[in-house]
């Protein structure tokens, strides 16, 4: 039964982001993929912040109902709501389409944390403590991570350093979070930089290992509130690597 209601779900939420890209243009053939779709209309902007969340939202549900028998019919029901809503008020025009817009942008933001921090008490808590999420597995990888980047771009910068010629080892990562984003906001530029002619497994695998990353660092902050910070870019990565996905299995 879940899984039918997810795939309603999906196929509404696909409608959905079809009738936002629609009011939308990115600026480059790679701009979307990288999270960079620009939007003259603050209307289209906020649904499309509510797409995504609720995008986000449900793909943490469907981990929730894979690792737990929580019910999860509440949420689905909710989610299920705002996507209605959503497509009403994009077909609409006026000052008062775009205050109910702005509305349902907030209040899916508000549904996706609910839902973060329900699966941060009752999955991730319990997969940290049990899957060696450990901090020395955590360091291991933004070590490789950084080093990765360092052998690709000499000019990278680590901590406000330039490492060219230097090998970082775990022990030279004081604070996973500020690590953390040093990387992502390089592969993320990566991203930017990318053509139409690029091989588009760069794309999946940079999201692919931004995910796991993020999933990592929010183990170590798994009981501070910036836990959910982790949780979301991990689903955000999660989102933005499935188009790419499908896009190498047609190939």
């Amino acid at each position: 039964m879940f899984g039918e209601l997810m795939t309603f779900l999906h196929g509404t939420l696909l409608i959905l982001t079809i009738l936002v890209c629609s009011n939308t243009r990115a600026a480059t053939v790679l701009d979307d993929a990288a999270g960079l779709v620009t939007d003259p209309l603050n209307a289209g902007s906020a649904a499309k912040t509510a797409s995504d969340a609720l995008d986000r939202a449900l793909i943490q549900l469907k981990l929730i109902q894979e690792e737990t028998d929580r019910d999860i019919r509440d949420y689905l029901s909710e989610i299920d709501s705002i996507a209605r809503l959503i497509t009403e008020s994009i077909e609409q025009t006026g000052q008062r389409a775009e205050n109910t817009l702005l509305e349902l942008a907030a209040r899916a933001e508000a549904l996706e944390e609910r839902i973060y921090q329900d699966a941060i008490d009752i999955v991730y808590r319990v997969q940290c403590a049990s899957e060696v999420f450990a901090t020395d597995s955590l360091k291991r990888a933004l070590a490789d991570a950084v080093n990765t980047l360092r052998a690709a771009d000499p000019n990278f910068t680590f901590f406000g350093l330039r490492v060219a010629g230097t090998e970082i080892e775990p022990i030279d990562i004081p604070d996973p979070d500020i690590a953390y984003r040093a990387v992502k906001q390089q592969r993320q530029a990566r991203l930017a930089n990318l053509t139409a002619t690029d091989d588009a497994y760069i794309i999946v695998s940079t999201y692919l290992n931004l995910a796991r990353l993020a999933r990592l660092t929010q183990c170590h902050y798994i009981d501070q509130n910036q836990s959910i910070i982790f949780v979301r870019d991990y689903l955000e990565f999660e989102r933005l690597n499935k188009p790419w996905t499908e896009i190498l299995r047609v190939d």
